[in-house]
């Protein structure tokens, strides 16, 4: 048997079947302003808070804040190198991260922002950066680790629709160019639920006729949708519910029930 025999040998022995009900959640957790990512996030049990934006002075829970990408590479690679006690790691927020990443290649390319950066080489760089971020953070995900990424939200006009009509949804305030490449769209493949998070308010219509308007009930109740929709991006690669409460216990508890009906 050939050397390449042997090893392929090896990598068959690995082939698995069925669903892994303990794999750990990988996930993007995105909302406006004042949502409650943080505080969601800051009750996550054994997790560690990696606060690149300076949000969590308000919360408990074990931090630590990041001011620059060298912070970053620094903290990242003693989480995968030393032992810790961390169940799950979360950023806070990736956007933030980003523009980190912006700024560390600005400076070094002598310019106030990666946009001077002549033929887009500057957001490109950027690209490759946070795809290296993900790679080890998948690392963490292979050794059973949680990973968490918090994302502001922002409106863009889309027209992917069937009667290609120009309409607002909500997606990751992350980089994304003309051609649908970009940091964004890295990150929306790479995580296995993308939550889009808002209020739970009710609307209703009111009137008859030319008259007739839609009012809103609001709630205080935060939710967390699971499927896309007409105005908002969102997946699931688990067949969780459509729309779960906007807590760390109701997601967890959604996976690992959805992995228990997959088996069957």
């Amino acid at each position: 048997m050939s050397s390449n025999d042997r090893d392929n040998h090896k990598l068959l022995e690995q082939v698995r079947t069925g669903v892994d009900a303990r794999a750990p959640i990988k996930a993007c957790i995105y909302a406006g302003p004042g949502t409650g990512k943080t505080t969601f996030a800051a009750s996550i049990r054994d997790a560690l808070l990696i606060d690149t934006e300076g949000g969590s002075d308000h919360v408990n829970g074990q931090k630590i804040r990041v001011k620059t990408k060298q912070e970053f590479d620094q903290l990242l690679e003693e989480l995968l190198t030393q032992d810790h006690a961390f169940k799950t790691v979360v950023i806070d927020t990736i956007d933030w991260l980003q523009q980190l990443v912006f700024d560390d290649i600005a400076k070094s390319a002598g310019v106030k922002n990666v946009q001077r950066i002549e033929f887009g080489r500057g957001t490109a760089d950027a690209q490759a950066v946070i795809a290296g971020y993900l790679n080890k953070l998948q690392r963490l995900i292979d050794n059973r680790t949680n990973v968490v990424l918090l994302a502001h939200s922002m409106r863009a006009r889309v027209n992917d629709n069937p009667d290609h009509q120009e309409i607002d949804r909500h997606q990751l305030k992350l980089q994304v160019n003309d051609k649908g490449v970009g940091v964004g769209p890295m990150v929306t493949e790479w995580v296995d639920y993308l939550l889009y998070c808002s209020y739970d308010d009710q609307f209703y219509a009111e009137g008859k006729g030319a008259s007739k308007k839609t009012r809103a009930a609001e709630s205080q109740d935060r939710v967390m949708y699971s499927v896309g929709h007409t105005n908002w991006m969102a997946k699931a690669r688990r067949a969780i519910p459509s729309k779960i409460e906007m807590s760390w216990s109701a997601l967890a508890k959604a996976h690992m029930n959805a992995a228990k009906t997959q088996e069957k």
